[in-house]
C-alpha cells in the first residue's frame, strides 16, 4: 500500500485489523453492518475505508477477469477498430473525461469518467437509441440557443 494511504488511514486499518468482526443483516430495513465480538457496530471512517479497499478488490478482480478496462479516452486507432463514428471528446481535463460517441448497431453514447488511484471510475455512461436522441434534440438545440442569446446580452 502507497505509504501516503498507510499513514492517512493507520487508524482505520488498525481498527480494521484489532476486532474481529461479524457481518449482520437486519431483515426489517434490508440493510448491513458490522459488528465487532462486543456487539458494538464498526464506526463510519473505518466501513468506508473497508468499502473502499473491497471496491478495489472488485476491480482488480474484475480486470483480471475482462482484461484491464481503459483508463484513458480512445485513441484513434481504437475508434476505427471499433468502428465509432460521431467521437466527440468534450472534456479531458484531469480528473474527468466525458466523451460521446455512436457505433454501427445504432447506440448512442455518453461516457464519463475519472481515473484514481489507476482505477477508472464510472461517473455516468448513458446509451441512446436513435429515437432517444430525436426526441433529445429539440430540448438541446432550444438550450444552446438559450445560452447563445444569453452570452450576446451579456446576462
Amino acid at each position: 500500500m502507497d505509504e501516503f494511504l498507510d499513514e492517512l488511514f493507520k487508524e482505520e486499518i488498525n481498527n480494521s485489523l484489532e476486532n474481529k468482526w461479524t457481518l449482520k443483516f437486519d431483515k426489517e430495513t434490508s440493510t448491513a453492518y458490522f459488528v465487532d465480538e462486543n456487539n458494538n457496530k464498526m464506526d463510519y471512517d473505518t466501513f468506508s475505508f473497508i468499502l473502499e479497499a473491497l471496491k478495489n478488490t472488485e476491480y482488480d478482480e474484475e480486470e483480471k477477469r475482462v482484461g484491464k478496462m481503459r483508463k484513458e479516452p480512445f485513441d484513434e486507432f481504437t475508434r476505427r477498430r471499433f468502428k465509432l463514428m460521431d467521437y466527440t471528446l468534450i472534456n479531458d481535463s484531469s480528473p474527468d473525461t466525458l466523451e460521446v460517441y455512436s457505433d454501427d448497431i445504432g447506440i448512442f453514447t455518453m461516457h464519463s469518467f475519472y481515473v484514481r488511484n489507476n482505477r477508472r471510475i464510472d461517473n455516468y455512461v448513458a446509451y441512446f437509441n436513435s429515437w432517444d436522441v430525436e426526441k433529445m434534440l429539440p430540448a438541446l438545440i432550444s438550450y444552446v440557443e438559450r445560452c447563445k442569446e444569453k452570452k450576446k446580452l451579456k446576462i
